[in-house]
C-alpha cells in the first residue's frame, strides 16, 4: 500500500504522535520512513541582535540547528527501538514551502 512515509517533525505533541504513527505504519507495511524538520528563517528584525552581540544571529541559528538535530536523533532512536530505520532531514525556510520542496525532491529521486 504505502512505500514511502514522510513525517513533518518538530517539538509539538502533534508531530510526536504523527511520528509514532509513521513508525508503526512503516513497520507494518515495510515502508521507507523519513522525517523532515524545518528551521524557519529568522525575522528581519533579528539583525538587531548582531548590533548588540557580533555574530549573534549566526550563533542563534547554530543553536537552533543543534536543537533540531538532537530532536531528530531522539526520533531515530524511537524508530530504532521498533526496528525501523528513520532517515531525517533538516531544511530551512518557510515551513509549508520547505516541506513541499522536500516532497518534490524525494519524488524526483525516486523517479530517477
Amino acid at each position: 500500500m504505502f512505500k514511502n512515509i514522510l513525517v513533518a517533525y518538530d517539538e509539538s505533541p502533534e508531530s510526536g504522535r504523527a511520528l509514532l504513527t509513521g513508525i508503526h505504519l512503516a513497520k507494518r507495511l515495510n515502508a521507507d520512513l523519513r522525517a523532515v524538520s524545518v528551521q524557519e528563517n529568522l525575522p528581519p528584525y533579528a539583525g538587531y541582535l548582531d548590533a548588540e552581540v557580533p555574530g549573534g544571529t549566526r550563533l542563534f541559528r547554530q543553536r537552533a540547528a543543534d536543537y533540531y538535530r538532537d530532536l531528530q536523533t531522539r526520533a531515530q532512536q524511537a524508530a530504532q527501538r521498533e526496528c525501523v530505520v528513520l532517515t531525517t532531514e533538516l531544511v530551512e525556510g518557510d515551513e509549508v514551502q520547505a516541506i513541499m520542496n522536500t516532497v518534490a525532491l524525494t519524488l524526483e529521486k525516486k523517479a530517477a
